[in-house]
């Protein structure tokens, strides 16, 4: 018998590929990963970010520019997006902050936690959109 083809209690000890799609991850589990996806959108909108915060505050023509490019839909969509990952970052780090003091550390209040981050930055989200459209 080979090294590959040895079992340890019947179970192949060969690599298996595992699909994500397999797994059902838990609520919880879903609001850290995405915390940890929203802070990597923060870091790299800081970017045009802070060059649009420059420009504004340069001269009152550079405020005007900004101004014009935030007429544009896709970088109202983009000032959408990335004040959604701001809310949704800050109440998910909310959230982790309270299980480190030792409050919601049960499987019950960590579930009714992530699902009100999720609703409140949803909520945040639809209403900011709504503001940014049609406003």
């Amino acid at each position: 018998m080979s090294n590959s083809e040895k079992t340890v209690n019947g179970n192949p000890t060969r690599p298996v590929y595992l699909s994500l799609t397999d797994f059902k991850f838990p609520i919880t589990a879903i609001v850290s990963i995405f915390h940890r996806v929203s802070g990597v959108f923060l870091a790299v909108g800081l970017i045009p970010a802070i060059i649009m915060w420059h420009t504004s505050l340069h001269s009152a023509t550079g405020f005007q520019i900004v101004i014009t490019w935030l007429d544009i839909l896709p970088v109202k969509l983009s000032v959408w997006f990335y004040l959604s990952c701001l809310w949704f970052h800050a109440l998910a780090g909310i959230k982790h902050l309270f299980m480190d003091l030792g409050w919601g550390e049960h499987l019950s209040t960590a579930s009714r936690l992530s699902w009100g981050a999720i609703i409140v930055s949803f909520l945040f989200s639809g209403g900011l959109l709504y503001l940014l459209i049609f406003i």
